[in-house]
């Protein structure tokens, strides 16, 4: 897609296969890509809980 919008090129038989060894390559970088992003929002929501505790004992050291 450019500029949002499907774009249907002729691929000729002689390069068929390199085409869907780059589709697959590419299909193979997106996942990829998206593992990783998933990996870092699970460690946001870590890094928040973490931060929660260490606040909560800190105030409760604090209040002694």
């Amino acid at each position: 897609m450019v500029d949002s919008k499907k774009r249907v090129e002729h691929i000729p038989n002689e390069l068929v296969e390199v085409v869907q060894e780059r589709v697959a390559q590419g299909k193979t970088y997106k996942s990829g890509v998206a593992e990783l992003m998933a990996i870092n929002a699970q460690l946001l929501v870590f890094e928040r809980r973490a931060s929660k505790l260490r606040e909560a004992e800190r105030k409760r050291r604090v209040g002694r």
